[in-house]
């Protein structure tokens, strides 16, 4: 082979290496990022890798798929709507499981990873649910593991402090017996809108809370700050075709740089900013509000798509909406939420990992909320 023809190759070789480079680093979807700030809304990866920050790149890429929407039909009433209505009183107990495993937590005045008991909580509804996944066996034996499990740390317990020889539930239960509640809270408008909004717990419904067109704007800005997913799920063109206008060839890995597009001046004033408001005008799937007049009139709203679309879009996109919902309000709705400075900033500091964040630890200290008149009145 001929220098000539060596050289020929080291830019593919570099580009190829270079996002290799920083996917194993977990910077891939910052670096993703930075080369559409500085070449524009599409731009070339690799010499077979397109990116696209554009919003009708989402119609272009994933708006066509047949076959997979014959599938989609089998499966789609299994997570509907009505069938998570007719599951709601299941999914509410996992979540009074929530509040009471917290509110246990609140009075030793610990601070708690909120990620983790998130995670338990959206896992736990989701075995349920989809409980043909788990066997009865699997099922036996995990009720006889916790059964014996508990009546071990029940005898413990029932002992208290040992003196001659201190153990492991020595120190829990002497930390148990020494915690306090601190009496700091926090005010906030999230509180005073969800409690004002609701008047007794059983209103915390599906059907009711996803009235609160400003709960979701919450919601959307937050997905939109902070997407679950930085890149959106990569195809291949099989057969020639345009993407925003330009044709791409057969064989092209083309791709939505999903952080890239949500943060970009290109797409959204302020990209930085938390601006629910941006989302309370015309924009698409939140009617119901007069003509926007926050200044964000002319944000790009139609390149946001958390669940993805088309045919191979999120199918659990109603239960995580629905989860987030009644999570968010039951929260709200029990406790004070404090946030814990070493939170401060620094949790948004993540690696990114085969397009999902690697989340280091949330902490937060949570105060039940003392109501002097019945469920939604007055409190203190």
């Amino acid at each position: 082979m001929s220098l000539w023809l060596v050289l020929a190759t080291l830019p593919t070789l570099l580009s190829v290496c270079t996002v290799l480079y920083h996917w194993l680093r977990g910077n891939l979807p910052f670096y993703i990022a930075r080369v559409h700030a500085r070449y524009g809304t599409q731009v070339r990866l690799s010499p077979n890798r397109l990116s696209f920050i554009e919003p009708e790149a989402w119609q272009d890429i994933h708006g066509h798929d047949e076959r997979h929407r014959k599938m989609r039909k089998i499966f789609a009433p299994g997570i509907s709507d009505r069938a998570l209505k007719a599951q709601e009183d299941l999914i509410r107990a996992h979540l009074d499981k929530l509040v009471g495993v917290l509110s246990r937590e609140a009075k030793t005045g610990r601070r708690i990873d909120i990620v983790r008991f998130y995670n338990c909580t959206t896992f736990d509804i989701i075995g349920y649910i989809a409980h043909f996944f788990l066997s009865k066996n699997l099922k036996k034996a995990l009720a006889k593991n916790v059964a014996y499990t508990a009546d071990r740390v029940r005898k413990r317990m029932d002992r208290g402090t040992v003196t001659n020889r201190a153990d492991f539930w020595t120190l829990v239960l002497s930390e148990h017996e020494s915690g306090s509640v601190s009496l700091e809270q926090m005010k906030s408008n999230a509180y005073l809108f969800i409690r004002s909004m609701i008047t007794k717990e059983d209103d915390l419904t599906i059907e009711i809370i996803q009235r609160l067109k400003y709960l979701d704007a919450c919601f959307a800005e937050s997905m939109r700050i902070y997407p679950s997913t930085s890149v959106g799920p990569p195809r291949v063109v099989v057969s020639a075709g345009t993407i925003c206008g330009n044709v791409i060839p057969v064989g092209t890995r083309v791709s939505i740089g999903i952080l890239s597009a949500y943060r970009s001046p290109e797409n959204f004033k302020n990209p930085l900013e938390f601006v629910p408001e941006r989302w309370l005008g015309n924009a698409p799937g939140y009617s119901g509000y007069e003509n926007d007049h926050s200044g964000y009139e002319n944000d790009r709203r139609q390149v946001f798509e958390p669940f993805s679309t088309g045919p191979r879009n999120c199918i659990g996109k109603s239960l995580a909406m629905h989860e987030m919902r009644l999570i968010a309000c039951k929260m709200l709705w029990h406790f004070d939420i404090i946030l814990c400075d070493e939170s401060h900033g620094a949790w948004f500091k993540q690696k990114c990992f085969w397009a999902l964040w690697s989340k280091p630890p949330l902490w937060i200290k949570v105060k039940p909320v003392n109501r002097i008149d019945g469920e939604g009145g007055e409190m203190h």
